[in-house]
């Protein structure tokens, strides 16, 4: 056994123990996480960086409005920290870290694990990191919308959903 794991390539033991962790947590927190039970996040929807972290969070909201209205006012209370729920907090941070765990990609749930953190900690270091666009990530998200609707290959259509997308991102950015 442990000389197939010798064998094994680092990324592939760190997927296998990140896939490991996914279905811990989802057996172990399994009764109050029942609201959740339809919920199925493609790959294109979870976190992976700053440039999805808007559309991320609205799902991410979306999902916590399934449970009860104190889970989501919970999570949306940037005051409210682990020890400060009595009564609460382990059904609540349970709950949290599910939906971090099945949001997020591999990458960034690693980085959250790296920092062990959970529930409603992890959310809040995910919220601080990928929240806000850097100079540099605002550039390039515009140049990558503009890439595209200058493609030949690019039906108008499209087009024109991108240059909204841009004009959305350039006239909220003040806001």
């Amino acid at each position: 056994m442990s000389s197939e794991m010798e064998r094994e390539a680092p990324e592939t033991t760190v997927t296998n123990e990140l896939t490991h962790a996914r279905n811990i947590t989802s057996q172990q927190v399994m009764s109050p996480l029942a609201c959740f039970a339809n919920v199925t996040v493609s790959e294109m929807s979870k976190l992976k960086d700053s440039s999805n972290y808007k559309l991320w969070n609205i799902s991410f909201l979306s999902y916590a409005g399934l449970a009860p209205p104190e889970f989501k006012a919970f999570v949306l209370d940037d005051t409210t920290h682990a020890g400060e729920v009595p009564g609460r907090n382990s059904t609540f941070e349970s709950m949290v870290d599910h939906l971090v765990v099945i949001t997020v990609s591999n990458d960034i749930l690693e980085e959250v694990r790296d920092k062990s953190l959970i529930g409603k900690a992890a959310y809040l270091y995910i919220k601080d990191q990928y929240g806000v666009l850097q100079i540099h990530e605002q550039i390039q998200y515009i140049t990558d919308l503009y890439d595209k609707i200058l493609s030949n290959s690019v039906k108008f259509e499209k087009k024109m959903l991108y240059f909204n997308n841009i004009w959305k991102f350039l006239t909220k950015k003040n806001k």
